[in-house]
């Protein structure tokens, strides 16, 4: 503290007081020491294993102000960067950056000239236009969705050759009218894109595709799944369901040493506040926690085995009084 306080008096900074926070509770500090000793392979009775100094608990402002009793201008600087934080909500329905459409291909406002507000509106089922965003918002997404067909119908005769079987061409129309009229023609075109370019840009190799969007003669006609879902009678419908309207999920996978390049090309088209990284949210079942816990602590396997068995299955229903 003293370090800094003296470098901020030095260039004229001020100085802000934080905590390394890895659990909520003060009294979580052993759960997270167990926890630790799982996630790095090691004995709770071993004494070279990484361990935390039993701090790092979530301090309210007067534990801090206790802390740095002697400076309490420090909690009084992070507080104030603390109210300088926009607030936002989290639920918001998903934002997409736009696909560059190449000139050659046409206009949003061609597109526009094209349809009038009632005909487009016959185009999608009833209410769907209003639900989308009204008339300008669907103007784009008509303008995706065209420019998307022109790829795919190309990438089709890749695929399946020539002369397409009229089974192939309703599945394939019957996609790209579903696709269309629930909005989302823009994120097929994103995902193709980075996809196209892992392969030939970046030289990244990129998994033949998994998970529902394997399904989708779209998807493969794009180039984005390797899996031919006519041949296999793959079903489309478990990946988007116009009864049921939710963002696709294309579940992309890039070779660990590629995976950074196609991120960087990702960030540098769309711009880094378009682009975010996810974090997944896992829970341990109880047994399997028990078991984990059994083997950090050197418990024998056989008493392990029988405090599993004294779980049940299944908890019983409370009755309500």
């Amino acid at each position: 503290v003293k370090s800094s306080l003296e470098l901020g008096k030095k260039l004229g900074i001020r100085v802000i007081a934080t905590n390394d926070v890895h659990f909520l509770e003060r009294d979580d500090d052993d759960s997270h020491d167990v926890l630790l000793a799982l996630s790095t392979g090691a004995k709770m009775s071993d004494t070279k294993r990484m361990i935390y100094t039993g701090e790092e608990w979530f301090k309210s402002e007067e534990d801090m102000r206790r802390l740095f009793a002697e400076n309490p201008e420090l909690i009084d600087n992070t507080l104030e960067v603390a109210d300088r934080i926009e607030e936002y909500k989290l639920d918001s329905d998903p934002i997409m950056p736009k696909f560059d459409i190449p000139a050659s291909f046409g206009t949003e406002e061609g597109t526009k000239e094209k349809y009038d507000e009632p005909t487009l509106t016959d185009m999608y089922p009833p209410g769907r236009v209003d639900k989308l965003g009204g008339y300008d918002k669907v103007i784009r997404i008509q303008f995706e969705a065209e420019y998307l067909a022109s790829l795919v119908w190309a990438g089709a005769k890749r695929r399946w050759g020539e002369e397409l079987s009229d089974e192939i061409k309703e599945r394939v129309q019957f996609e790209l009218d579903t696709i269309r009229t629930m909005g989302f023609p823009g994120y097929f075109l994103i995902v193709h894109d980075y996809i196209r370019a892992a392969r030939e840009e970046c030289g990244v190799w990129v998994g033949p595709g998994r998970g529902s969007a394997a399904g989708s003669a779209v998807a493969y006609a794009l180039g984005i799944t390797n899996v031919d879902p006519i041949k296999y009678d793959l079903l489309f419908e478990r990946f988007l369901n116009p009864d049921r309207i939710s963002m696709p999920d294309i579940d992309v996978d890039f070779d660990d040493d590629g995976r950074g390049e196609v991120l960087r090309w990702v960030t540098e088209k769309y711009g880094a506040e378009k682009v975010a990284h996810i974090i997944t949210y896992g829970t341990m079942a109880t047994k399997m926690a028990l078991k984990d816990v059994a083997r950090v602590q050197k418990l024998p396997l056989d008493r392990a085995n029988y405090l599993c068995k004294l779980i049940p299955d299944k908890l019983p229903d409370k009755k309500l009084n």
